[in-house]
């Protein structure tokens, strides 16, 4: 299942436009968190 490493640049990718877009805290400790 090589999918994985696309999901995780997927959420990756995701997580810079939501800082960039000017996201709260609770989204980084969210990210914290899964990895």
């Amino acid at each position: 299942m090589g999918k994985g490493s696309n999901v995780q640049k997927k959420q990756q990718a995701q997580l810079r436009n939501q800082k960039d877009k000017g996201k709260t805290d609770e989204e980084r400790k969210a990210a914290a968190i899964k990895t």
